[in-house]
């Protein structure tokens, strides 16, 4: 799996944070959803959890978030973890802007 971000800061402070998770694997498009997808995430700031959430089947293959942080600073620290239904982990740190 692979994540692309994108992060932008706003005059209220708040920042807003777009992931695109993206299969690694080919879709088999005769397979009613896909094999492999990303079935838990986390996203934690400066070590504390803001977010967990669990994915299903019927997700799309390459699903994509937006969600705003309302409380952090210029340089804060947040990771982005998952878990794929093969077993697979994997993190993204980033620093928001």
């Amino acid at each position: 799996m692979q994540i692309e971000h994108r992060s932008k800061r706003y005059a209220d402070g708040s920042v807003e944070v777009r992931l695109l998770m993206q299969a690694s694997s080919a879709l088999d498009t005769q397979a009613p959803w896909p094999k492999e997808y990303i079935q838990k995430f986390n996203l934690v700031l400066n070590g504390e959890l803001i977010f967990e959430g669990r994915l299903e089947a019927g997700m799309a293959p390459d699903p994509f978030f937006v969600f705003r942080i309302r409380e952090s600073s210029p340089g804060d620290s947040l990771q982005i973890a998952w878990l794929d239904t093969q077993g697979k982990k994997d993190q993204l740190h980033i620093r928001l802007p």
